[in-house]
């Protein structure tokens, strides 16, 4: 027998589905082929017919199909993971592929709609994009993308959840549909801005700890240090919001080569963030003089001050007049550092624009000024009279100073 195929509900049977098949079988097994003679299959109004080969013009024995088939092409996610358990992230790209049979592109329209469910397939009522090309089939099935960039709402959804699952819906043929089976989760991205690589944080000084956050993170975070760049022992505080950027943090007094910061969800909001390794030194700080509002005076003995944070065993004590160099004041060359102070007697350096500066003679990048110039003034003093001396009225004395 021969098998032709009608696509017109009988019309006419152009198409060749096969012929010379062995009568007595009464079967044939069909792969249904996208198309015969570039003639698109999917449709509503296909029927069959079935013609004896052993014939006369006016006498064929055959028979065709009573009533209208269909034929309809498939579509099959496989990006996110249909089964589920895949996790993409809010702000980057990630790539919606499925794979499809049938010249779904030569249906009009030839296009799909991408939804989204927030609750587990319940519903779909995010629309990721409309009019995407459905695909193509050559004979072997079609595989096809569609880049997604995560946004971190969607129909005023916040995305980021654990339940959330994708649907392709064939617009020719609203039947034809794809879905998901299980969820994938959607996060939220942290990054860590500050510190950044071979930052150098002193001991005890307040540095800034900054991040930046794509989503909307409901959570608190918590925040870790690390002193050997691979366990987070140290706690820096916890249930911080998501959005208090930037954290005031003191640096505390472990030095380290290999400092990170992690910063951790306190939910599931997204993947923990680790700052770049930075370093932990020991530090110094300037206590007095340091307002500005000092007035020291020449020959007097004044007490410079300082806190060191860390390992500091000796340090030099400098001045500078007038913004020049730094010059060492006398006996300040090697002071011991745990002390904290260092009496100076004040050399002959009237201005108005002194600073000091301490720095660990170990380590002389660790180091600390005053915060603001203070001033030396000239001192006046009496030296005569002085001691008691009596003087008669109407004698000429000399007042000297």
């Amino acid at each position: 027998v021969d098998i032709v195929l009608s696509t017109n509900s009988g019309t006419s049977y152009p198409l060749t589905i096969a012929t010379g098949v062995d009568g007595t079988l009464d079967t044939y097994s069909w792969t249904v082929p996208p198309s015969i003679s570039s003639t698109n299959l999917i449709g509503t109004q296909l029927r069959v017919k079935i013609s004896d080969t052993d014939y006369t013009a006016t006498s064929r024995n055959f028979d065709t199909s009573n009533a209208d088939f269909t034929i309809k092409g498939t579509l099959t996610i496989t990006a996110p993971t249909i089964g589920g358990g895949s996790t993409w992230y809010i702000g980057n790209s990630h790539d919606i592929t499925w794979n499809n049979t049938g010249d779904l592109n030569g249906k009009t329209p030839g296009t799909l709609g991408i939804l989204l469910s927030s609750n587990g397939g319940t519903s779909y009522d995010q629309t990721i994009a409309t009019g995407v090309s459905a695909g193509t089939d050559s004979g072997s099935g079609g595989t096809n993308l569609y880049s997604w960039s995560v946004p971190a709402t969607l129909g005023g959804v916040n995305l980021i959840g654990n339940n959330r699952r994708i649907k392709l819906v064939l617009d020719s043929d609203n039947t034809v549909v794809s879905e998901m089976t299980g969820n994938f989760t959607i996060k939220g991205v942290l990054t860590i801005t500050s510190p950044i690589l071979n930052d150098s944080w002193p001991i005890g000084t307040s540095h800034n700890i900054t991040w930046t956050t794509a989503g909307n993170m409901l959570s608190t975070i918590s925040l870790y240090y690390s002193t050997d760049g691979f366990t987070y022992p140290y706690t820096i505080e916890t249930g911080v919001l998501a959005t208090a950027t930037p954290y005031a943090w003191t640096v505390p007094a472990t030095a380290s080569s290999t400092a990170k910061i992690k910063i951790k969800s306190d939910a599931t909001d997204f993947e923990d963030a680790i700052s770049p390794s930075f370093t932990i030194i020991p530090s110094i700080l300037v206590t007095s003089p340091n307002t500005g509002n000092e007035v020291w005076r020449v020959g007097e003995s004044q007490n410079i001050t300082w806190d060191i944070g860390g390992a500091v065993t000796t340090v030099c004590i400098q001045y500078s007049k007038d913004g020049g160099a730094y010059t060492t004041v006398s006996g300040g060359a090697a002071v011991q550092a745990s002390l904290k102070t260092f009496a100076w007697t004040i050399p002959d350096i009237v201005s108005n624009n002194v600073k000091i500066k301490i720095y660990n003679v170990d380590a002389p990048t660790v180091f600390d000024e005053s915060d603001n110039a203070f001033s030396v003034k000239g001192k006046i003093i009496v030296i005569s009279p002085n001691n008691g001396e009596v003087y008669n009225v109407g004698s000429s004395q000399v007042i000297q100073w």
